[in-house]
């Protein structure tokens, strides 16, 4: 029978992106790079003896001077919180590939739809996040963004990551920015959204003023 594993080497066979195969996480498989932080996601739906791959692709690249930080944090709180810096999702395909059976048995039938994904890939996830190869990239960028866009390039806690940025690269609007957070988060605190992340905001603020 087609394996888990079996679908996500059978998919990097096919793009041939050099990343390496990972099955692991409920309902998507992965390829991730071994240097630049990069990994492709596809989610799916499982049937008997096959996989339904989604139309839609995601790409997320992680800048572990961001996440690092975050992470301190979450492993303290005891949070399981995905740890990516960007990402961008590719439909391009989505209703073409959801409106026809593309049920997976075997590489057969990667073969046979691969070169969607493939455009996908290498058209539209690839392009955009390798023009990211610094925090500085990823600041510049965000700053130019819509407010009603910026959580479509920066995951949540997008306000923390912003601020991290921000302190990182000891911009001039660091304090004056990270004020509102911390009051923002403080007058959230009692939704669950915002009030898992509050008891350490007022600590991560504090490393980041150490740099300043």
């Amino acid at each position: 029978m087609y394996s888990k594993r079996d679908l996500v080497v059978g998919l990097e066979k096919y793009l041939k992106t050099g990343f390496k195969p990972i099955s692991s996480g409920p309902g998507v498989v992965r390829l991730k790079s071994k240097v630049s932080g990069i990994e492709i996601i596809f989610s799916y739906n499982k049937w008997t003896g096959s996989f339904d791959l989604g139309g839609q692709i995601v790409g997320r690249r992680v800048f572990v001077e961001v996440e690092d930080l975050l992470k301190k944090y979450y492993s303290k709180f005891g949070l399981k919180k995905d740890l990516y810096t960007i990402y961008i999702s590719s439909r391009r395909f989505e209703k073409l590939i959801n409106n026809k059976d593309y049920h997976i048995y075997n590489d057969r039938d990667i073969e046979r739809i691969h070169p969607y994904f493939r455009t996908m890939v290498f058209e539209d996830v690839l392009p955009f996040l390798e023009k990211f190869e610094t925090i500085m990239d990823v600041y510049e960028y965000s700053e130019g963004l819509d407010s009603n866009d910026i959580g479509g390039f920066i995951p949540n806690p997008m306000p923390l990551r912003r601020m991290i940025l921000k302190g990182l690269l000891k911009t001039r609007d660091f304090e004056e920015y990270s004020v509102k957070i911390l009051e923002y988060y403080k007058e959230n605190s009692s939704q669950k959204s915002w009030g898992e992340f509050y008891p350490f905001v007022p600590d991560l603020y504090e490393d980041l003023a150490m740099l300043q």
